[in-house]
């Protein structure tokens, strides 16, 4: 069978086209399909395997770099695809990781420091513990911030939802966020051994009107890592679902914007692969979305 490419490559010459299987289809072969790029933004690649369903398409050169990638659902003898040269960028988590030569208990290093590198949880002479759940169960890995004039304490909530401060007398602004909840923040006036509960509200998801989209809802959050409203958050369709037939889908990108509530919400074809990211010169992610009325996504990192 043929693939015929698109794209907006910036190399010429010969590439290999390197096929992963997204939904359980025939294995592609790991030694990649030969192709040449000659620059006038069509170009077509002899497939000899018997390939079924989604593919993620990646082109590399002969030396291994990557020239560009996209998605492919191939069910006849000629399917099409469109390589953006941007993508070449997107790594998963974990190969962001082995890309930095990091585990995840390194990612979580980092992020101590981070936090302690913002003041941490203070060394005042009063200790403050505030517990963080959802109105019954507790909340792990919630980020609490207090605040007061300039100065910032940051902590993790534990296993158990607490978080303990050490600071000294004053009146705190608190705000407590974690993915997948909302707090309207409060205030806490520290001037003894304090404790302190906060529920967080978990955000409900309404499935979309048409049953065949599928929800995505993502928490926007500013350099402080609280909720912020007026992000935009963009997404665009990359690949239709296997077997969607007889339809126009729009190619256009689409934006939102997030709510009082940092909250950002958009909706897609399920089964269907879409590109998302946050504000504007971003690299764009690849999701597949579930047959299901919502989809949950792996953060990014995107600006403003």
């Amino acid at each position: 069978m043929s693939i015929v490419i698109t794209g907006d490559l910036s190399w010429t010459g010969d590439l290999v086209l390197f096929l992963e299987a997204l939904d359980g289809g025939p294995a592609a072969d790991t030694d990649g399909y030969a192709f040449t790029s000659s620059g006038d933004m069509e170009y077509s690649c002899t497939v000899t395997d018997a390939l079924l369903g989604l593919y993620r398409c990646v082109a590399k050169t002969t030396g291994g770099v990557v020239a560009g990638a996209g998605y492919v659902t191939i069910g006849a003898s000629t399917a099409a695809v469109r390589i953006r040269s941007e993508e070449a960028a997107v790594l998963d988590p974990a190969s962001l990781r082995s890309a930095l030569g990091m585990s995840a208990a390194d990612l979580d290093d980092q992020l101590d420091a981070v936090l302690a590198a913002s003041g941490g949880a203070g060394t005042g002479a009063r200790t403050v513990t505030i517990t963080v759940n959802d109105g019954t169960t507790a909340l792990q890995n919630a980020v609490v911030r207090l605040s007061e004039g300039l100065n910032t304490y940051r902590t993790l909530t534990n296993v158990s939802g607490v978080a303990v401060f050490n600071v000294d007398d004053a009146t705190y602004t608190v705000a407590v966020t974690k993915s997948g909840y909302t707090f309207a923040g409060t205030t806490i006036v520290v001037n003894g051994t304090e404790t302190a509960t906060y529920s967080m509200t978990a955000v409900s998801v309404t499935p979309p009107t048409n049953p065949d989209l599928s929800a995505v809802v993502v928490l926007c959050l500013d350099e402080d890592f609280e909720a912020v409203a007026g992000v935009e958050v963009n997404f665009r369709m990359a690949a239709i679902a296997s077997g969607d037939q007889n339809r126009a889908h729009p190619g256009a990108k689409k934006t939102v914007t997030s709510n009082s509530s940092g909250i950002a919400r958009f909706e897609g074809p399920q089964g269907a692969t879409i590109e998302w990211k946050r504000g504007t010169g971003q690299v764009w992610t690849a999701v597949v979305l579930d047959n299901d009325a919502v989809t949950n996504v792996t953060s990014l990192i995107g600006s403003p």
